[in-house]
């Protein structure tokens, strides 16, 4: 069969690219919040930037079709599973990286710009930016899923006037011919 055979070839080029991390027929129901769903023909969990970005290009380069997800709190995957490489967005990285502002009336006032990679848990980022006792994401406390999701959707959590996109100033992007903007 030669459909087979060429699905074999595109297993063992990933392989080669990403490492016997690929997984074959990987349940997604463990990965999303409504446990439901069934297999990916292709599966790997992408632990850094680096390898969410190799992921994806290795896939574009063998015309594998892709789909990344993070949480899994927004999607329902049918019984029939996914067809081509799922790719778990589990990237963790918060990092301050800096301020800018003044001391005006005995406080602080100003911006500190933390990068967060899109995998996060975005509860996780809201926490983290409460214990370094910066302000300006409490209100998002409880929003379900990840940084890149909530990002790509601007979410919005209990009622607020404020969206997600509202605190961030700039994001890194792949693009559809694996760029880095």
């Amino acid at each position: 069969n030669a459909k087979f055979k060429m699905k074999n070839v595109k297993l063992l080029e990933l392989k080669k690219i990403l490492g016997e991390r690929v997984k074959e027929n990987e349940p997604l129901a463990p990965y999303t919040t409504f446990k439901i769903g069934g297999p990916a023909d292709l599966f790997f969990e992408a632990k850094t930037s680096e390898d969410l970005q190799k992921a994806i290009v290795a896939a574009r380069k063998l015309d594998i079709s892709v789909w990344v997800f993070g949480g899994g709190s927004n999607v329902l995957i049918g019984d029939k599973g996914v067809r081509g490489l799922v790719i778990k967005n589990a990237t963790i990285k918060i990092i301050l990286r800096g301020a800018k502002g003044k001391l005006s009336a005995g406080k602080t006032q100003g911006l500190v710009y933390v990068e967060v990679d899109s995998g996060v848990i975005f509860n996780q980022l809201v926490r983290f930016t409460i214990e370094e006792g910066l302000s300006g994401l409490e209100i998002h406390l409880g929003l379900p899923g990840t940084v890149g999701g909530a990002i790509y959707m601007n979410s919005k959590w209990a009622k607020t006037e404020s969206s997600v996109g509202d605190v961030v100033y700039q994001a890194t992007i792949i693009t559809p011919q694996g760029e880095i903007k």
